[in-house]
């Protein structure tokens, strides 16, 4: 089966890990979901389904492969992706068939449905395209109202949103689901 995405997009989230450390870059990962999220044509294939080894197909493997993993780490929690990766790591030297196969010692390892996880980061060729826009409402001169609206183009993808309002001497954070 093709697992391509499995290997190489492991070993880079390896990598990006490593670099984020050697680096002391807290804001590693960061800055990699902006260039992530800035690829919007490149994907030819669905990452489960890539057999081309031809640019943009084959380089979505190392930069959406990566992504896949920090992205089940975050479903799963670290507690149960390290599970998850425990079980993989007693595999060593058999082959996991498919991408299906893997899925499932994944969900038999930590007990949680991947189903839609994996529908949406693996089975489309298409990374989540949004729109943002905002207005600001003066209630008095002290006070305003800011109102975001997020659009996502369809199909829509089911993921955390982080969110980061920079008022002077304050920033705001909040990851909304």
């Amino acid at each position: 089966g093709n697992v391509l995405w499995v290997k190489e997009g492991f070993t880079n989230y390896l990598a990006f890990n490593f670099l984020r450390d050697i680096k002391g870059e807290s804001d590693f990962w960061k800055i990699q979901k902006r260039r992530y999220l800035h690829r919007f044509g490149l994907y030819c294939e669905p990452l489960e389904a890539i057999t081309n080894k031809g640019i943009p197909c084959y380089w979505s493997v190392y930069q959406k492969g990566p992504w896949v993993y920090r992205m089940l780490e975050t479903e799963l929690g670290k507690e149960n992706f390290a599970k998850a990766m425990a079980a993989l790591a007693q595999k060593e030297g058999h082959t996991v068939p498919d991408t299906a196969a893997y899925f499932d010692l994944l969900e038999t390892a930590t007990g949680k449905n991947l189903t839609r996880f994996r529908r949406q980061w693996l089975g489309r060729k298409k990374n989540p395209v949004l729109r943002v826009r905002h207005t600001v409402k003066h209630l008095n001169p002290k006070e305003k109202i800011l109102q975001v609206t997020v659009f996502q183009e369809n199909p829509v993808f089911h993921m955390p949103l982080d969110i980061e309002i920079k008022i002077p001497n304050r920033t705001i954070r909040r990851t909304l689901p």
